[in-house]
Parts: C-alpha cells; structure tokens; sequence
C-alpha cells in the first residue's frame, strides 16, 4: 500500500505543466531571466512541474527551442482526487 501526506497528494493532482529538456540548468536559466517564471519544481527524475502560466504552453516551448534547448517532453498535468485514485488502484473497470 503506498502511502503519502497530504501535501504530497495536493502535489500529485496540482495542476502543472510537465517539462523534460537536454538541459535543467539552462532551462530553469531561461524560465525565470526571460520567461518570469518562478513557481516551479525541479524533481530527481529531471521532470520539471511549472504551476503557472498553465495557458502559456507555446510560449515556453518557443522560449526554450529558440535557446537552443531539446524539449523532450512539455503537456499540462494533473488530476483530480477522484481519477488520481482510480489511476492508483488500477483505473476504473467495467461492471
């Protein structure tokens, strides 16, 4: 059974754009001197979540290639706690 803290489960369904470049350091560079932004987490696998600007997925994809970074991966994530459980025990099934 996995078990988690109620901050962990907020940070599991936030929201977020999901981010995977050839370059953390160069990217968060750029997210925060040329794109302003600073609500962000940088986690071990090299998965960046940035909570805002959720509507601005282009202009962070524009920002970082025309830098000369490989965006390996960019979406908007997230669940409600509903679908995060259902996910978690192995989705829904057919009655």
């Amino acid at each position: 059974m996995k078990q988690i803290s109620t901050e962990e489960l907020n940070e599991e369904c936030k929201r977020h754009i999901c981010l995977r470049t050839d370059n953390i350091q160069k990217t968060t560079l750029l997210l925060e001197q040329k794109g302003k932004i600073n609500n962000y987490s940088v986690y071990p696998d090299n998965s960046i979540r940035i909570y805002e600007c959720l509507e601005n997925v282009r202009m962070i994809s524009k920002l970082l290639s025309s830098n000369g970074v490989i965006i390996d991966e960019i979406s908007v994530q997230g669940e409600n706690l509903e679908t995060y459980f259902e996910n978690l025990i192995g989705g829904r099934k057919n009655v």
